[in-house]
């Protein structure tokens, strides 16, 4: 399962700005309204609505620094609990 790091195309270590950047990015290229004027297939737009909630929900974790401490709590937490199960 990807992380909302993943999603977004940055480290884990990467910086608020460097997070702002790559979502802002990644809004211009998913956004259902930009990308279904500049796209012809009709199919891909709800593969694009998918694509930019995962986005907006990356980000809505990853810009909050009390969310995003509270997210990599429990992301190394599952991982820790994965490792238990082994």
């Amino acid at each position: 399962m990807p992380t909302h790091y993943d999603t977004l195309g940055v480290s884990k270590s990467a910086s608020t700005d460097e997070i702002k950047k790559a979502y802002r990015k990644l809004c211009m290229q998913y956004h259902p309204d930009v990308a279904s004027s500049s796209s012809s297939k009709s199919t891909a737009q709800p593969k694009n609505a998918d694509k930019f909630k995962r986005i907006s929900e990356a980000y809505s974790i990853l810009g909050n620094e009390n969310k995003r401490r509270r997210y990599n709590f429990d992301i190394s937490e599952s991982g820790i609990q994965e490792l238990r199960k082994k």
